[in-house]
């Protein structure tokens, strides 16, 4: 078919917000993984075993940013592809108050009862001494850190995601450069390192902050009533809860984790799961991401209902996701002692270890695929099944893996655990996605499920010229023949993709969508010029049939919805 869709617009938005978060969430967690190197070779791989103690709670800390960040953006995205600004600003205050507000909280009870929060996480003193002098000092910076983290994803969604992406990259760099000064230069130990972590987030903070300044922004801050926060804030962690509840999981997994390693290996495991751990942040920096980045585009596409735009991100995500996998799970099994020279892991510790790695990276198989679904399904509105398949992949089964492989393969039984949940997980997906598939006549489609369009859904992708704009409008013409609102659906098509070229000077590709129903025909037009603008008048035509018109600016592009009802 003549102008067929190529999907060049949405592969070059999904580029656009997938490599500067990417590098956003490389420099965050290779600060904690550099932060836990330099932590080994300065303070001693002991201490590493005290940063496992903590890790639940900044596991929880996570799960907050993520529940309200990502939450928040996708409704935010959402209500602006719905174009009801409005709303959009009422989402984006709920959740930077509410983020501020929980993190305050938090940061006070930690300052006044660090012994009680840390000795909660582990029983034993020696352990206590390392996560508590670490705890001290970080918990200063939460509060800064839940507005960077959230933050981000609203600014993101806004279209600027390479200026989001510059503060997490300048917390990054002070992270480390602090760890250094604070440990070596004014050998302050672990609580240097809390120190260093704090004032990071400080710095990020107001750098991100930058935002609430920025002329070209167009989320606002408003004032809301108590009740509208509350039942804001509700909807958001029901939004966000489906892919945040991923880090409320491995909270109270970790838990059970080290109390089972303690129990099997002694500080030596428990050295061997941080390091796993630091090397599971490391693949995560590609499959966060990715959902990072593509979860509010998902989003906005399924609200119009372009399930082939879905199923184009989809492909390129499995392409990556395979190759993601296959690189990181060779290199855990055949360059265990590379890690192990990485993280100065000594002797004593050294055959504990090379061995948790080996076992542990198969989990880097089937991870990124049970991820990437999680948030997938959350973003297609499908919230119920990203609970559930969060729930069972991060702690029901790993719960009942632990209480079995244990036993049966003794501690290589702990670091298989992660790979034979991801397996079965999988396993579920397939199977769940046949019954849906059957259940549904076909309206669903695939292992990563997706509704599939009638024979009236109509694509097309056209260069930003006024010849293809006509030949455009011949070929439509010819597809809705016989069609009584097919003169008024032209003329509109024309005129307004006539006035988009003109008033751009630099434009490549614009995509024209058409859902041709029974009594309407919906229009979506996406571009990415400059804004357009939610007012525009039809001069040209002279349509008998009622014509309404609705624009967003929304992840960086044009969004335009043109309804023309019998």
């Amino acid at each position: 078919m003549q102008f067929e869709r190529n999907n060049k617009l949405i592969t070059s938005k999904f580029w656009q917000f997938f490599i500067p978060t990417v590098l956003s969430v490389f420099a965050a967690n290779m600060a904690i993984f550099v932060d836990a190197v330099i932590v080994s070779s300065l303070v001693g791989v002991e201490a590493l075993s005290g940063l496992q103690i903590i890790f639940p709670f900044i596991s929880f800390v996570d799960l907050l940013c993520w529940m309200i960040g990502l939450g928040g953006g996708i409704l935010c995205a959402s209500a602006k592809a719905n174009f009801d600004e409005k709303q959009a600003n009422t989402i984006y205050s709920a959740a930077i108050i509410s983020i501020v507000f929980i993190c305050i909280i938090i940061a006070v009870i930690g300052l006044l009862f660090p012994e009680i929060v840390i000795g909660g996480l582990s029983g034993s003193v020696h352990l206590n001494t390392y996560a508590l002098e670490y705890f001290k000092m970080y918990i200063g910076g939460l509060p800064f850190a839940g507005l960077m983290f959230v933050l981000f994803y609203f600014v993101e969604m806004d279209g600027m995601p390479k200026f989001a992406s510059i503060a997490l990259v300048v917390a990054s760099i002070l992270d480390p450069l602090f760890d250094v000064i604070l440990i070596q230069v004014f050998h302050m130990g672990m609580a240097g390192s809390g120190l260093a972590t704090a004032i990071s987030y400080v710095g990020g903070a107001i750098i991100m902050a930058l935002y609430f300044f920025k002329p070209n922004k167009t989320l606002h801050l408003v004032k809301i009533n108590l009740i509208t926060l509350i039942k804001d804030f509700i909807n958001i962690c029901k939004s966000g809860f489906g892919g945040a509840s991923t880090q409320l999981y491995i909270t109270i997994a970790t838990i059970f984790y080290n109390a089972v390693i303690i129990s099997f290996l002694g500080d030596g495991g428990l050295v061997a799961q941080e390091i796993c751990t630091n090397m599971l942040l490391i693949i995560s920096i590609f499959f966060i991401g990715l959902v990072e980045a593509i979860s509010p585009i998902i989003a906005v596409y399924y609200n119009d209902n372009d399930y082939n735009a879905i199923d184009n991100l989809k492909n390129i995500s499995f392409k990556f996701i395979t190759i993601v996998s296959v690189i990181f799970t060779g290199a855990m099994i055949f360059c265990p002692d590379l890690i192990l020279t990485i993280f100065s892991v000594k002797a004593q510790y050294s055959a504990i270890v090379a061995n948790a790695v080996r076992l542990y990276g198969l989990y880097f198989l089937p991870l990124g695929f049970v991820f990437f679904y999680i948030f997938y399904t959350q973003s297609i509105q499908k919230n119920k099944v990203s609970n559930i398949v969060a729930l069972f992949f991060n702690l029901v089964l790993v719960l009942a893996m632990l209480m079995v492989l244990p036993k049966l393969f003794g501690s290589n039984g702990i670091w298989i655990t992660p790979f034979c949940v991801g397996a079965i997980m999988l396993l579920g997906i397939v199977i769940y996605s046949r019954y849906l598939h059957k259940k549904t006549d076909g309206e669903y489609h695939g292992i990563f499920i997706n509704k599939s369009h009638d024979g009236n859904f109509l694509e097309f992708t056209i260069n930003a010229n006024v010849n293809d704009v006509n030949g455009l409008v011949d070929v439509i013409r010819d597809e809705l023949k016989g069609n009584e609102l097919s003169e008024c659906v032209c003329s509109s098509i024309e005129e307004f993709l006539i006035d988009v070229i003109e008033t751009n000077d630099k434009l490549d590709t614009i995509d024209v969508l058409l859902d041709v129903g029974k009594e309407s025909i919906k229009i979506y037009i996406k571009d990415l010029g400059s804004e357009k603008g939610d007012k525009f008048t039809f001069k040209n035509n002279n349509c008998d049939f009622e014509v309404t018109f609705d624009h967003a600016w929304v992840l960086g592009l044009n969004s335009t919805v043109i309804t023309i009802k019998n």
